[in-house]
């Protein structure tokens, strides 16, 4: 663990599975625990499965809040080659400490997508998240995902990280500045410098509160 790491977090899917990584999930735990220290602003690392992550957090209000996340360094692993609509067409394999197949072309319907990640995921040993992005404009893109253990998904935060990784490495986007990935649930901010560190911007909010009995 890192030495820094006062908090750990575990993912678990909605099938069961342990993902080694949710970015999404990151910023959520991360505002829980401001909260829970009953801190105004947060700067600290948390454990995951796929290594330490930083968090810092910004209060806009009480329930809000806008979080960085370090998400580690992208890496490209590799292509495979799937059918998309008849078509033979290559996907990049980047790992964000947990793995992701990206295809830039026109969105797919829900249910093309369905069929397309739940396919291609098999192919790949322990599975994968599947994104298709379409490029909208300078360093903009608009990214639909299919996440292992979960089916298509509102949002996936290491997907918008991988997917502006992939982006800049295969001349689509521009390294050291911000990258707007747009996904269903809303906009992110993707940040790659020059050593392949990605950084996550994007909102939290607390919006119910309960106990276990």
């Amino acid at each position: 663990a890192h030495a820094d790491c006062r908090f750990q977090m575990v993912v678990i899917n909605s099938d069961g599975s342990r993902p080694e990584m949710c970015g999404n999930g990151l910023r959520c735990v991360a505002l829980y625990l401001v909260h829970a220290q009953k801190e105004a602003t947060g700067d600290f690392w948390v454990q995951t499965d796929a290594g330490p992550r930083s968090c810092t957090v910004s209060l806009e209000g009480t329930d809000t809040a806008t979080v960085k996340t370090s998400l580690g360094t992208g890496r490209e692993v590799g292509q495979i080659k799937a059918n998309v609509l008849g078509n033979e067409s290559s996907f990049i394999q980047v790992s964000m400490g947990n793995p992701h197949a990206i295809i830039f072309r026109q969105r797919l319907l829900d249910s093309e997508l369905d069929e397309l990640g739940a396919r291609l995921s098999k192919e790949i040993t322990d599975g994968s998240n599947v994104e298709i992005a379409e490029l909208i404009g300078p360093n903009q893109i608009i990214v639909d995902v299919w996440e292992r253990g979960v089916g298509r998904t509102l949002a996936c935060g290491t997907g918008a990280a991988a997917t502006a990784f992939a982006a800049i490495k295969h001349g689509h986007a521009d390294a050291m500045l911000p990258i707007q990935v747009t996904l269903p649930g809303g906009t992110l901010e993707v940040l790659v410098d020059e050593e392949d560190q990605v950084i996550l911007t994007g909102p939290a909010a607390r919006v119910y509160a309960g106990k276990l009995q």
